[in-house]
């Protein structure tokens, strides 16, 4: 999706990818820390391009935390400041303050909703294959007569509950409601992983560096980098992508790129003419017409 013209003298709310919209606001009153006294500030005016819906927070947001992470961020970002929020595993732009390229700042805020739709949408495609290999499990479980259950059939569950665990992504209130399963049991879980992996204990909560990666076949790359999938062959074709890998939860084990191979890809041609936040689709067309 582009906009043609921004005028950023005018109060408006522009079309962004998946329904969601971008707003623009001039004359847009912020506060400037000054590096040489933590304590002291300014304000400054100017015009203002944030994410719609995020806009009670943007204005309160700590100023520390996006200082500390704004070196994760390229500094092109088409304005003076920008907040930032973590969103799909990473510290992004979701306003840009005294705006002065209107293309760019919508190109960088328009990549931050691209990532959370195609982040939130593999994490519930997760969650849902979760639900279904543990109801599979409790219902081959409750299947069983008595004495099997005691015998095979717990502990069969209980591990069918630990392996979903270690895929990530999946909330144990999920393991606990799609498997039948208390408190106590994951606890146990837990503790049985934790004695495996000593670091698994102390980064449990933090189980997405830990478990199976997030997987994104050609639609999903071309609808994160806002291209079509036709540019995601040329840009591998080109090398500018690595040969992908294979996707283990897919019955046909299908070509895919793990997140974190595609979001770095994302920041190191940054400023490159490629990648979301910079001018992805015309140079993706043109890569697309030189392979076809």
């Amino acid at each position: 999706m582009a906009i043609a013209e921004i005028d950023l003298d005018a109060e408006q709310t522009l079309p962004a990818p998946g329904g969601h919209t971008i707003a623009v606001t001039p004359r847009f009153e912020y506060l400037v820390p000054d590096n040489s006294s933590p304590s002291a500030s300014w304000v400054e005016r100017g015009t203002r391009m944030h994410i719609t819906g995020r806009a009670a927070s943007l204005v309160t947001a700590t100023r520390e935390s996006a200082q500390t992470d704004r070196a994760k961020l390229h500094p092109r970002t088409g304005g003076d400041r920008h907040h930032v929020d973590y969103i799909a595993g990473a510290y992004r732009p979701v306003a840009v303050y005294g705006v002065v390229d209107g293309q760019r700042a919508y190109r960088v805020l328009a990549d931050t909703i691209r990532a959370q739709m195609v982040y939130d949408r593999l994490i519930q495609e997760r969650r849902d294959r979760a639900a279904t290999v543990l109801r599979e499990a409790r219902a081959t479980y409750d299947g069983l007569d008595k004495a099997a259950q005691f015998q095979y059939g717990r502990t069969q569950l209980m591990l069918a509950a630990e392996r979903v665990a270690l895929w990530g992504h999946v909330p144990e209130v999920d393991i606990m409601q799609h498997a039948g399963l208390t408190e106590e049991d994951m606890r146990r879980i837990r503790k049985g992983i934790a004695d495996r992996d000593f670091d698994a204990e102390l980064h449990y909560e933090r189980r997405p560096s830990l478990g199976t990666p997030l997987y994104l076949d050609i639609a999903a790359v071309a609808e994160r980098l806002g291209v079509e999938p036709a540019t995601v062959r040329a840009y591998k074709a080109r090398g500018i992508l690595p040969d992908p890998g294979r996707d283990p939860f897919t019955t046909n084990n299908r070509p895919a790129w793990e997140w974190d191979v595609i979001e770095a890809r994302i920041s190191e041609r940054r400023g490159q003419d490629w990648a979301a936040g910079t001018t992805a689709d015309e140079t993706g067309r043109r890569g697309a017409g030189e392979a076809s």
